[in-house]
């Protein structure tokens, strides 16, 4: 997005109650030119500048937008940053530290000193060792303001060593971050492990001294972390048991967080939607009764808490849920379908945040699993507008759901046009390969030979045998749709 609609987006990102709180914040006796640009901008669907100055080309103020709409951003920031200082806990230890300085600056020692006792307490509880070192440095000043008096070597000695304890875990989360990120970027390159050197460009990073052992990790982020990025290690080299392994470890550590206190609430659900997404990908749904629980822990603690986007990222696991019913074919997985679809759509319909091809689609398919065929085109035709994301494997299985809707309507009279363009569509994007090929092939051979009993049981034995010589992850676009079951279905009701 060019730099000119960056107001405008933040602007358009705000709740109710953001916007709300802002006006109230920053609006005087008099409207400011500030409001008049922000609720002109809200107002907006579309940035338009044209539309802007036309707008109030008698205002003095329009002469200078660039400069108007900075401030405004700038307001923005600091009404953002009022309203959720104390659902960020950095922000909140930040702003408690300011508070000790003014409190100290007013001369109120006493006040100061329990400000310092409470924000040490603080970092201790939820591991924010980086400000140790800065709460030390403002614990030094008002020691030597006050000329040492009431302050023992002992006191000292503790701040001293609670400050490098602090700068030790410190220096732990920044190796492990750096490794995280130079894994991420390995990952984003390489992908799935095709070769030994493949294998050894991540093992350089596995090998590491943060990777040896979690015994000798301080914090439990750090932790979570060491598993998180061991699951996905494990994921790229396909091995099922290990990946799942350090994902539900990961899990586990987040939700011992979150228990004990609310603002953790965000990483377990982060964390959960991270474990299901390897179960789906290595098709273990056995774990369904597990996730179902974890989700009803999860409504709970979200039901007593006061956190911001927490909701919103609730509703992905609903998505996430969806996804895992789809995929497992269970046999009552028709009324949870329904269900999900209704209560997945209600939340598109109020929230930007699912607004994604992933809603699109896994609604779209929960649709065909109904049976309701023409709304499943409906939903992929939406997807289609998309203009994201047309290169990954939910968009390819998004084209081929598409051949499978028309299939279960029998419209054989138009299956040659459409397999023509959606070869076009796949091949454009570059993801038209050898699974894609074999699918093809078989819906060419139902179409010849719908009239042809023996025929066509040989095409669905051959083409069930080739999905089952496929390995896990072989096929990106199985990932994101039962074929077999499919397969099954189509071949028992033919």
């Amino acid at each position: 997005m060019k730099s000119k609609d960056t107001l405008f987006t933040l602007v358009h990102s705000m709740s109710k109650s953001e916007k709300r709180h802002f006006k109230l914040r920053f609006s005087g006796t008099k409207k400011s030119s500030h409001i008049k640009l922000f609720d002109a901008l809200s107002a907006q669907e579309k940035y338009d500048e044209g539309q802007l100055k036309r707008k109030f080309k008698d205002e003095k103020f329009i002469k200078h937008l660039p400069v108007i709409k900075n401030q405004l951003q700038e307001k923005i920031l600091t009404s953002l940053n009022e309203q959720h200082s104390d659902k960020d806990l950095g922000l909140f230890i930040h702003n408690k530290l300011n508070h000790a300085s003014i409190l100290y600056q007013r001369g109120l020692y006493e006040q100061a000193r329990k400000q310092v006792s409470k924000i040490k307490e603080l970092i201790i509880e939820h591991e924010f060792y980086e400000f140790s070192y800065l709460l030390f440095r403002k614990q030094a000043i008002f020691w030597q303001q006050e000329q040492f008096i009431n302050t023992s070597l002992e006191e000292i000695k503790a701040f001293e060593l609670f400050s490098s304890e602090g700068l030790q875990s410190t220096m732990q989360e920044i190796e492990m971050l750096s490794a995280m990120q130079r894994f991420n970027k390995l990952a984003k390159t390489i992908g799935f492990v095709k070769s030994d050197s493949d294998s050894s460009a991540y093992h350089q990073i596995l090998n590491e001294s943060i990777f040896q052992s979690e015994e000798i990790l301080d914090s439990s982020k750090t932790r979570y972390n060491y598993h998180f990025v061991l699951s996905a290690f494990y994921l790229l080299h396909k091995n099922e048991k290990k990946c799942i392994d350090h994902s539900l470890k990961a899990l586990e550590i987040t939700k011992e967080k979150a228990q004990k206190n609310e603002r953790y609430i965000n990483a377990y659900i982060g964390s959960l939607a991270n474990t299901i997404s390897y179960l789906i990908t290595f098709r273990q749904y056995r774990y369904y009764k597990f996730f179902k629980e974890q989700l009803e822990k999860l409504k709970a603690m979200i039901n007593n808490a006061n956190l911001f986007g927490v909701k919103q990222r609730f509703e992905t696991l609903k998505l996430a849920e969806l996804q895992y019913v789809l995929l497992s074919d269970e046999r009552n997985a028709t009324i949870k379908t329904s269900s999900l679809i209704l209560e997945l759509e209600t939340i598109d319909n109020t929230s930007k945040s699912l607004s994604t091809t992933s809603v699109l689609y896994y609604v779209a398919y929960g649709k065909f699993k109904l049976k309701k065929y023409r709304a499943c085109l409906e939903s992929l035709d939406l997807l289609n507008q998309k203009t994201i994301g047309k290169t990954n494997s939910l968009y390819t299985s998004a084209i081929l759901l598409r051949i499978i809707c028309h299939l279960s309507m029998r419209d054989f009279e138009y299956m040659e046009a459409l397999l023509r363009n959606s070869k076009r569509a796949l091949e454009k994007n570059n993801t038209y390969g050898i699974h894609e090929k074999q699918f093809f092939r078989f819906v060419k051979k139902l179409v010849r030979f719908q009239n042809n009993k023996d025929k066509l049981e040989q095409a669905y034995q051959d083409y069930l045998e080739y999905l089952a010589s496929l390995a896990v992850l072989e096929w990106n676009a199985n990932i994101y749709f039962n074929f077999e079951a499919w397969l099954r279905s189509l071949q028992k009701n033919s």
